[in-house]
């Protein structure tokens, strides 16, 4: 049944596209499992499809926002808003301190995500001047 589930999601992953709706602090909350908590719950079979495919696509928004973050910064001014560590930063740590940092500073839930995020890397990885 987990094969079932893993090649779902693989269909997933290759068959969506990438929605021009903005998520929001309410949806994120709701939808972004950290990695590790995604994989228990297949394990576990726990999780409707509804439930993978929601995750699968905020984990794709969440990779995607970041990558745009970088080229826009790239791009801009060249002030540079938050430096990530050289050696990259894992999934379960960034889902970790983009919550935590919503608890931490009571972001609205209607706040788009990608405006929390710009301000989650800025806190925790400002580029040293």
């Amino acid at each position: 049944m987990i094969k079932h589930k893993i090649v779902f999601l693989i269909i997933v992953l290759i068959t969506t596209t990438a929605s021009a709706e903005l998520l929001t602090v309410s949806q994120f909350k709701k939808s972004c499992l950290p990695t590790e908590m995604l994989n228990e719950n297949l394990k576990m079979q726990k999780m409707t499809n509804e439930e993978m495919i929601n995750s699968v696509n905020c984990y794709g928004y969440v990779k995607g926002v970041t990558d745009g973050l970088y080229v826009g910064m790239e791009t801009a001014n060249g002030v540079k808003k938050f430096c990530l560590p050289e050696n990259g930063l894992n999934d379960n740590a960034m889902y970790k301190m983009i919550r935590d940092f919503i608890t931490s500073k009571n972001m609205p839930d209607d706040m788009p995500i990608r405006s929390v995020i710009l301000a989650t890397y800025a806190n925790y990885f400002p580029c040293e001047r």
